[in-house]
């Protein structure tokens, strides 16, 4: 299950990876921000495609190996509790949250808390 669990997650980062890469307008516009150009729409792709390809190809390989999944279990629970922690603390501090800020949330509770539980259960 753990394997299963680490490649769609490893997929999915980097499908959403691709999607900011290729429609960086698009996508920032759907989160709430604006790209400046230049220097504001290299570090999207930079951080937003850039880590989320590293973070897929990261999970698709510790899924795809095998001997590598508690290792991968723990980054995800690291990686996630603190995008769960300031995500929450984010939704409490600012007003006029978009309803796929929210959605985001409640997927990113899920991916921690799937972690967590897989992790503890190896």
């Amino acid at each position: 299950m753990a394997k299963i669990f680490l490649i769609v997650l490893g997929a999915a980062y980097a499908a959403l990876a691709v999607w900011c890469v290729a429609r960086p307008e698009q996508t920032a516009r759907s989160i709430g921000l604006s790209l400046l150009p230049g220097s504001g729409q290299s570090e999207y792709q930079t951080v937003y495609g850039g880590l989320q390809l590293g973070l897929g190809l990261f999970f698709l390989w510790a899924g795809w190996r095998g001997d590598a999944v508690d290792s991968a279990l723990l980054a995800s629970c690291f990686a996630h509790g603190g995008i769960v922690a300031l995500r929450t603390a984010s939704l409490v501090q600012f007003s006029g949250i978009s309803s796929m800020t929210y959605g985001f949330a409640a997927l990113e509770w899920v991916i921690l808390l799937a972690s967590g539980l897989l992790y503890w259960q190896r």
